[in-house]
């Protein structure tokens, strides 16, 4: 895993920039039922479409993205 590149810090967690690597765990996260209602889906997504979807967003200015890490450990809160 690739250390985070961290944007804003807070008391125990920050916001970092996405890291291609960490893809997999985001599609893990993704796909969990409690997840998947939230985003209003019915269904899980495929690896093929969510790394499509990855790098279409990495591209677009206007689709802010960024992940929470817990400062402790710089590790991904998901």
């Amino acid at each position: 895993m690739s250390d985070p590149h961290i944007l804003l810090t807070g008391e125990s967690l920050a916001l970092g920039m996405p890291r291609e690597d960490m893809l997999p765990e985001y599609h893990k996260w993704e796909n969990d039922a409690r997840t998947i209602l939230g985003y209003g889906n019915q269904w899980a997504q495929s690896w093929e479409v969510r790394a499509a979807g990855y790098e279409r967003q990495r591209s677009n200015e206007r689709y802010q993205q960024f992940e929470v890490l817990r400062l402790k450990d710089r590790r991904p809160w998901g």
